[in-house]
């Protein structure tokens, strides 16, 4: 894993691992009326322009869907709470041993 790829995020006060963001965001877009075949066609057909580590590819995917019906700026970390939407923790923010507070798995 390279110091920049995505570990986790910040997400309702604790750090999350990118499975359960990316099922949060799945079920936000559910709600929001997308079918469990779109999100299937958004995650396989919708790539990034840039290195999200293997861990972070499916859950940064669906939090840009998210973030663009939301009008969330992900380039602009300060425009949003982290209570509203899960901010990014990079590989080389974690210090220590770092675990999940939803399904209580070790991230890295």
């Amino acid at each position: 894993m390279k110091s920049w790829h995505i570990a986790g995020y910040t997400h309702c006060a604790e750090i999350q691992c990118c499975d359960c963001v990316a099922n949060w965001a799945e079920n936000e877009l559910i709600l929001e009326g997308y079918t469990q075949g779109d999100i299937d066609l958004i995650v396989r057909n919708v790539g990034l322009e840039y290195d999200a580590g293997v861990f972070g590819y499916r859950s940064e995917i669906l939090l840009r869907q998210l973030s663009e019906l939301w009008q969330i700026n992900l380039e602009d970390e300060y425009s949003w709470d982290s209570d509203d939407f899960p901010k990014v923790v990079f590989a080389d923010q974690i210090e220590s041993d770092e675990y999940c507070g939803v399904c209580l798995e070790k991230i890295l």
